[in-house]
């Protein structure tokens, strides 16, 4: 399992659901990258890139190293890109990669990925159990530390009277603990 599916596995209350109108708390209908900032404990290898959709079709994920305490990618290439094609919803699915790709130990990465709208975007919602727990990032899973979520918005040159440009943040959130679900399963390297 991936370590996002995993945390999800773990508890019958934890809620994946797509986005929708009604727990969508902004109005902008653009392009949308989603992710989250996290820092491996040991150094691990991916074998594989995946995550949950909520709508099928072929998504790009990428995968930043971030230097220092910066969570922006505007200057950044992405160590590796991959594209991944989901063929049903509400399943974490997974591809294997073709090469190894090794993460350091204590380095914060990046993993997002781009969708045309949010049709593609669930949310993953902790019970009120939690509270304290879960409700806040950074967190430990596994072996990861799970620093912020990540959010970019596309935003087209018909909304700003004609120049493209991306929004992109990070926020520490409450009762949603991530929204947008790209994941990876890993092996710790010895």
């Amino acid at each position: 399992m991936g370590f996002i599916e995993s945390f999800v596995n773990q508890d019958s209350e934890i809620l994946i659901e797509p986005i929708s109108k009604f727990n969508l708390d902004y109005e902008i209908s653009s392009a949308t990258s989603r992710g989250y900032i996290f820092e491996p404990m040991f150094d691990m290898e991916i074998t594989d890139i995946g995550g949950i959709m909520a709508a099928t079709g072929s998504y790009e994920i990428e995968l930043f190293q971030l230097e220092g305490d910066s969570s922006y990618i505007r200057d950044l290439s992405p160590l590796y890109t991959f594209n991944i094609s989901i063929t049903k919803v509400g399943e974490f699915q997974f591809q294997s990669l073709n090469n190894a790709l090794v993460l350091e130990a204590n380095k914060r990465y990046l993993l997002k990925y781009f969708d045309e709208n949010h049709d593609s975007v669930y949310d993953i919602l902790v019970p009120e159990k939690y509270k304290g727990e879960f409700f806040v990032q950074p967190q430990k899973i596994g072996d990861l530390n799970l620093e912020y979520v990540y959010y970019a918005y596309h935003i087209s040159s018909e909304l700003t009277g004609g120049n493209e440009f991306v929004q992109e943040g990070v926020f520490s959130n409450n009762k949603l603990f991530l929204r947008g679900v790209p994941d990876f399963k890993y092996q710790i390297k010895k």
